[in-house]
């Protein structure tokens, strides 16, 4: 656990100077990561190779060395997290609410949740306030007649200017 928990601080400080740009530390710190991801694949092989294990920790150990090469990811690309917390986290409310969402236990409801979901926390990551979007979306279906807009575009985060983007971010209070 505690060279786990080195490579977790080694790699935080390597993802800071990656997305800072910072050469020197770069480098120092990638090599301190190569180093102890080499490290702790020695552990891993020495301690399956010695036979003491059984049970639970024996299966933990084989596991990691069969996937080792996704568990390896980040070491080649600093870009990539160690791990996948964030994106854990970003999913908590879906898994605790899943019970909820049973209710009629049609099939078209998961879908339409599962769709409203991913459009509300792809607004959230893009800073976009989702009562506003969604206000401003919904009021031009209706003046459609109910159907999709005619410019949709208008609608697409990728296709604004910069001063579009700032008009969707600020946040509506609530009535």
């Amino acid at each position: 656990m505690e060279r786990i928990n080195q490579l977790f601080a080694t790699n935080g400080r390597r993802r800071q100077a990656w997305f800072a740009q910072q050469a020197g530390p770069l480098a120092v710190l990638d090599e301190a990561v190569r180093r102890q991801v080499q490290e702790l694949k020695g552990a891993l092989d020495r301690e399956l190779a010695g036979g003491q294990l059984a049970g639970e920790p024996e299966k933990i150990l084989q596991s990691m060395r069969r996937h080792w090469a996704g568990l390896t990811v980040f070491v080649d690309h600093p870009q990539v997290p160690l791990d996948n917390n964030a994106a854990e986290r970003a999913n908590r409310p879906l898994a605790v609410g899943r019970k909820n969402y049973y209710g009629s236990g049609v099939v078209g409801s998961g879908e339409l949740a599962c769709a409203c979901f991913t459009l509300l926390t792809t607004l959230r990551q893009q800073g976009i306030c989702p009562r506003r979007y969604l206000r401003a979306y919904l009021e031009a279906c209706a003046r459609q007649g109910g159907r999709v807009p005619k410019h949709l575009a208008a609608f697409l985060p990728w296709t604004w200017s910069v001063e579009q983007r700032a008009a969707w971010t600020e946040p509506e209070h609530p009535p």
